[in-house]
Parts: structure tokens; sequence; C-alpha cells
């Protein structure tokens, strides 16, 4: 709906199982945060862009890895003793979360969880 209207989407955030900082054993954990953040995008053909970040070794640069950079930045800037801990995939093994159909279309896209 957001491409067929063109909308002027620049990223989207999941906060998925977030809120729930006690664990099982009754450890509280509320320092940190995982944020998974996806290099080049996996689809069937690759860009031409996505072929020269892979080439020049950039696929470190894409628009959710900078994104998420700007969300580590801003979160342990702003809230003292807080860690982002950027995962460097897409989302968890095997798993999918509500981020990834905006991946699928191109658009920037991050999922948040606890620890």
């Amino acid at each position: 709906q957001a491409r067929l209207k063109n909308l002027n989407l620049q990223g989207m955030f999941t906060n998925d199982i977030i809120g729930s900082s006690r664990a099982d054993d009754g450890r509280v954990d509320d320092k940190q945060v995982r944020l998974f953040a996806e290099s080049i995008p996996a689809t069937k053909e690759n860009s031409e862009t996505s072929r020269a970040l892979l080439a020049t070794g950039g696929e470190n640069d894409s628009t959710s890895r900078q994104l998420a950079r700007h969300v580590k930045e801003a979160g342990e800037r702003y809230v003292p003793g807080f860690t982002v801990n950027v995962i460097q995939r897409r989302d968890r093994y095997l798993r999918g979360g509500d981020h990834m159909p905006f991946l699928e279309r191109g658009y920037p896209a991050l999922r948040f969880t606890e620890p």
C-alpha cells in the first residue's frame, strides 16, 4: 500500500518482544536491546547498486545498517548506561518479524528485541 500510494517511507521499526525484561529465572535485564539490521537484501537478482556494494566491500553501508548505527548512537547517548547491540543480520535464525515485508520491498527496516 505504501508503494502504491507513493508514500515517502524512510524506514520502519518493529518492537518485537519488548517490555518484558524479566527472564524465566527472575533476572531483569533492562539495560540493553538487540537491534537486527540487514546488509544487502536477499533478492533473486541483485540490483546494480547491490552488486557494486558487494564488489567494493560496502555491504555494511546498506540503508538499514546506516539507520541501525544512527539508532545505536542516539539510544546510547540519551539513555545513560543503555546498550544497543546491533546484530548484523535481518533477524534471528529461521525467524522473521513484521519488518521483513518492508525489507523485501526495499525499505530500510529494523527489528528491536530483548536479549
